[in-house]
């Protein structure tokens, strides 16, 4: 199947094969009709084979600026707030961390003071049993490993 219709003077319509490669716009004029020799039109494809832009050259071209262009679009846009991100949410991880802790030192406060109370009424039947006296009751309660200041 030709591509490129000649007629006998090796003569074709390049008009029409310029309309079907590069169909006009809607609402455009067309192109005016011309017939060319054989040699016009193969030097015209020639040209347009040489001098086309094809999809490797605007994937290298794309491919170039992109690698040129996206590392100062991170540095200038992306960084900073990632950036500030980041910082972020390390401050609301050593927030919610600083809450649990003293969480938790207050519930260990909390079971501290209770064996002390454990351990005071201990001593204070140990008293009144008078398995203790008063001033070795009051050394015992000195003693007190788990007392904590108030």
């Amino acid at each position: 199947m030709e591509i490129i219709a000649f007629d006998r003077k090796n003569v074709c319509d390049i008009t029409s094969i310029l309309e079907n490669i590069f169909k006009p716009m809607e609402g455009k004029k067309s192109l005016k009709r011309a017939t060319h020799s054989k040699n016009e039109v193969t030097e015209l494809l020639r040209y347009l084979a040489q001098n086309c832009v094809t999809k490797t050259d605007v994937r290298e071209i794309v491919t170039d600026i992109v690698k040129e262009i996206v590392p100062g679009i991170i540095d200038t846009h992306v960084r900073p707030i990632i950036s500030s991100e980041i910082k972020a949410s390390e401050q609301r991880m050593m927030d919610h961390t600083t809450r649990e802790c003293a969480k938790v030192r207050g519930d260990l406060v909390i079971a501290a003071r209770q064996q002390d109370e454990k351990t005071n009424e201990v001593i204070r039947l140990a008293e009144k049993k008078k398995l203790f006296s008063n001033s070795e009751s009051q050394k015992l309660q000195s003693i007190n490993p788990l007392r904590l200041p108030t």
